[in-house]
């Protein structure tokens, strides 16, 4: 028997309110001639109390359809998704409704479905419970084109409710009814000039169990790909950068909700992945699209991430040199209140710029040029999933291919910090080196033989050494750079970083430094 499949894509709409984005919306040439329709939900999710169905990624609810403005009773819905495949946004599962009676689980209306294999007993049955809620006001249209192709726009407005907890949602579903997914990702492209979108692969029910869990958008780190032996490239480019995609876009989300550092740590840590692991795989890939587009999104991520480096790495880390100085040291010329001042003047302004910084990302992820770039990489992505033809130059390799490649990056890295010693601005160019090679190490490991494996591992602890020391000069130098160029704080009470506190890192910078190199900030990392 076939299983009822859904396919949607799945998107976030930051920075707009309901009534904003649902204006324009209506603006769209797709959808401005057509009637839309509204219906006011809520889906009702049941788990078990050892949450026995999240843990197999299958969502059982009840959903109430009511009419805005219709004071009758409306209708109910049993809905049973089961686990699929998600990546960017786009989404493949089972799933199975039937209609019920009084808002009520319905046990002969599972029979037939996935539940008799994920409880052939009935023994989940009998203990599910209600976990969580949405209630939102559904907002769709219907988009045929003559080519047979049938897609189902939904705009979500509303929130996510579990106990006492709640978190707003605003999201755009794209469901394919019939026709090519290309036709989704082409809708969507035209949808994305109108207003900011994120792709999601986060569902409401993970959303739900989040929340009533108190673990709401969490920081996404790199996740093993199950990948078997010697893979050819073709074969390994869409799972890795499926995951590594996912990385990336689960940490922009959370960057909408949440000042945590490490998320923008990690959502630059996927972009980096994401280069390195393509450039691995250039010659037996089609041509990326591009993503220019992103470019002020990643140089705002980076000049975050600067300030939270500064503020809560560089700073704590010699917060004690500076704040008390060796014994027998004379505490006239810069006693030591006047340094407790400097020290918190300088956390004051940095701690200031961090908000400006923090509010400017999320005004690039709300800008449609961004969401646009996002789609696009999200669509080349799920095109990889037919063979490749690679060009003549570049037939499909065999056997080592990835060890051969990354060994020449290693030989080149390990050059370029020879060279160092008498050209230390190459010390930058090594240090983008060592971290191309080790992401793109980590992330095809589990393809390589054992013996290239143990290989690689060498090279990428190597190359993780290089990357940790020449950081570390670099954020000395990154550090004395911000604290000297500042811009007055928001208070205007608040005194102005000390020059003595900025001779104090660039002295250390110029410590820790090889002689011979600029005596100035490193150039922002490319990504």
């Amino acid at each position: 028997m076939l299983t009822p499949q859904e396919i949607e894509l799945k998107l976030l709409v930051p920075g707009l309110s309901p009534d904003e984005a649902l204006q324009r919306l209506r603006r769209a040439p797709s959808l401005r001639r057509r009637r839309p329709q509204q219906q006011l939900l809520l889906n009702r999710y049941f788990d078990t109390p050892d949450l026995a169905l999240q843990r197999q990624r299958c969502a059982l609810r009840l959903r109430h359809i009511g009419t805005p403005g219709d004071a009758g009773p409306g209708s109910w819905v049993q809905t049973l998704k089961t686990a699929g495949t998600s990546h960017g946004g786009l989404s493949q599962r089972g799933e199975w409704e039937s209609p019920v009676a009084q808002g009520r689980l319905d046990p002969a209306a599972l029979h037939g479905t996935a539940w008799d294999a994920l409880d052939p007993h009935g023994t989940l049955l009998a203990t599910l419970q209600p976990r969580f809620e949405t209630h939102c006001l559904r907002t769709t249209w219907r988009v045929r084109r003559r080519n047979g192709t049938d897609i189902e726009v939904a705009l979500d407005a509303g929130s996510v409710r579990a106990g006492d907890r709640t978190t707003p949602l605003l999201e755009l579903e794209l469901e394919l009814l019939s026709g090519p997914r290309a036709a989704l990702f082409a809708l969507a492209q035209e949808l994305a000039q109108h207003l900011p979108l994120l792709p999601s692969d986060v569902s409401k029910a993970q959303r739900g169990h989040a929340l009533a869990s108190g673990a709401v958008h969490p920081v996404a780190k790199a996740q093993p790909v199950p990948l078997k032996k010697r893979l050819p490239p073709q074969a390994l480019a869409r799972p890795v950068l499926a995951e590594i995609l996912q990385q990336f876009t689960r940490n922009l989300e959370g960057l909408l909700h949440r000042d945590e550092p490490e998320l923008v740590h990690q959502a630059r840590v996927a972009w980096r992945r994401w280069r390195s692991v393509t450039r691995l795989l250039r010659p037996w890939l089609p041509a990326a699209p591009d993503t220019t587009a992103l470019r002020p999104l990643l140089d705002a991520l980076g000049q975050l991430r600067d300030l939270d480096v500064a503020r809560h790495d560089t700073l704590p880390a010699w917060a004690t040199a500076y704040l008390s100085p060796p014994p027998g040291l004379p505490d006239t010329a810069h006693p030591a209140r006047a340094r407790q001042a400097d020290w918190d003047a300088a956390l004051h302004a940095l701690t200031d710029a961090g908000h400006t910084a923090r509010a400017q990302v999320r005004q690039r992820l709300a800008t449609p040029g961004a969401g646009g770039a996002l789609l696009a990489l999200t669509a080349w992505l799920h095109g990889l999933g037919a063979p490749i033809d690679p060009a003549p130059a570049t037939p499909t390799p065999h056997g080592d291919w990835a060890t051969r490649r990354l060994a020449r990056w290693h030989r080149r890295m390990e050059q370029l910090v020879a060279a160092a010693h008498t050209q230390p601005a190459l010390l930058h160019d090594a240090r983008l080196l060592a971290k191309r090679l080790r992401y793109a190490s980590e992330a095809i490991a589990a393809t390589l033989p054992a013996a290239e494996a143990r290989r690689t591992r060498r090279w990428t602890r190597r190359a993780s050494g290089w990357q940790l020391r020449i950081g570390q000069q670099r954020d000395l130098w990154q550090a004395a750079h911000l604290l000297g160029h500042l811009p007055p704080t928001s208070d205007a009470t608040a005194a102005p970083v000390s020059p003595e506190l900025v001779g104090f890192f660039r002295g250390l910078a110029a410590a820790l430094t090889p002689a011979g190199t600029p005596l100035q900030p490193a150039p922002p990392c490319a990504g």
